[in-house]
Parts: structure tokens; sequence; C-alpha cells
């Protein structure tokens, strides 16, 4: 409630005194893993919370907290998916915090690391279009990384991924706003990294947009896109 009123001070506080409250739950039963659990991702809130009130380096701290509980868990059951999954996210909460805070290079680490766990999770699980998307997603954050680097080409192989893939998933999921606003936000990130043959892009995007708003399927917190793009052309 607190995060979702700005207040994210008090968010803050909130979520420690959860944390407090699992840490005494885990100290009595440390086998619940569930409750394990619960104290990384109350910690990836507060990370959340401090990354959204500007504060990266407070985000970073919380978001390795939270780390190194997911890493242990997983490392504890290599086969276990969900565990797997948890630490892939971990790694890209903690490279946003990193980039946030000016470490381009340990930003990128993390990302490399959450795309491997990303890409390995979807090989287990084929016929699951929402691993596939979770490896676009982790490579828009590597390019972003990239890209906050200056390494423009490193970045335009990480977005031009990730729209083969949106191509494929709203290729075979036509009804699915989120794989075509997929195909949205790769062209503009492509367009973004290279701004000499942006164009083609703007225009795939800005298509894209137009139809889903036409079959009102474009949320209405993305209405800007029609506008910007419209700009960008």
């Amino acid at each position: 409630v607190h995060s979702a009123e700005g207040d994210f001070g008090a968010a803050r506080r909130a979520y420690r005194k959860g944390v407090a409250i699992r840490r005494r739950m885990v100290a009595g039963a440390p086998r619940e893993t569930q409750w394990v659990r619960g104290v990384a991702e109350l910690s990836e809130k507060i990370g959340d919370a401090a990354l959204a009130a500007g504060d990266p380096l407070k985000g970073e701290e919380a978001h390795k907290t939270a780390l190194d509980i997911m890493r242990r868990l997983s490392e504890s059951a290599p086969e276990n998916a969900l565990w797997a999954s948890d630490l892939a996210r971990s790694l890209g909460r903690i490279g946003d915090a990193r980039l946030a805070a000016g470490k381009q290079p340990e930003a990128v680490k993390a990302f490399e690391e959450s795309l491997a766990l990303r890409r390995r999770i979807a090989e287990q699980n084929e016929n699951n279009p929402g691993m596939a998307r979770g490896v676009g997603l982790a490579l828009i954050k590597l390019g972003d990384a990239h890209l906050a680097g200056g390494a423009r080409g490193w970045a335009y192989n990480a977005y031009d991924e990730s729209l083969d893939i949106a191509r494929d998933l709203s290729g075979r999921h036509r009804g699915a706003s989120a794989w075509r606003r997929g195909l949205i936000i790769s062209n503009v990130k492509l367009a973004e990294a290279a701004p000499d043959t942006a164009r083609p892009h703007y225009v795939e995007a800005l298509a894209v947009a137009q139809q889903m708003a036409a079959s009102k399927t474009l949320a209405a917190q993305d209405a800007w896109m029609l506008e910007e793009l419209e700009r960008r052309l």
C-alpha cells in the first residue's frame, strides 16, 4: 500500500518488519524453505522501494540479501525450476540496482548470469511461452546495460534476439497482447541502439501499436506510445 501511494520510506519500514518476523520463523524452523524464500521476497521488496526512492546503493544491498538466499536455495536443488526462476529474477533485480548506481560492468555480469538461467529454464519448458518471454526480457535488460556502457553493437545484438523471440511468440500466440507489446519494445530498443537505421523499427513499432489500439488490446498505460512513436518518425 505504501509503495502504491509513493511513500517508499514507510514501505521499506513495513517490509523490514516483515523480514524480522520471517527471520524469527526461520530461526525456529530452518528447514521450512518457504519461510526462507519469504525473507528473500521481502528483501526484494525493500530493494525495489529503495530504487523507487532514488537510493540504488540501499537497493543493491537489499537485493544482495535476496540474491544470496535465492542462490543457496537454487544450488541446494538444481532441478527446482521455481527456485531457478527466483534466482534469475533476483539477478535481474540486482542488475537493475547496479546499473542505477552506475556500476555498469557489475550490472552486465548479473544480467548475463540471469540470461543464462532464463535460457536453461526455457529449454526445459519448451511449451511454456512465458519462459521464452523471460529470455526476451532478460535480453533487453542486458542490452540496456551494454548501451549504458557505450557498447552499441552488443546492445543491438541483444535487442535483435529479443525481437526474434517477440516475433516468434506473437506469431504463435496472436491473441496475447504481451507478446505484441514485446514487438514494440524490442523495435524501439533497436532504433535507439542504431539511430542510423532507426526508421524501419519505429515504423514497425507504430504499426503494431496502432493495431493494438484498434483492437482495444493496447493497455491504458501504454497509450502514450502512439503519440511518441509518431513523434520519433
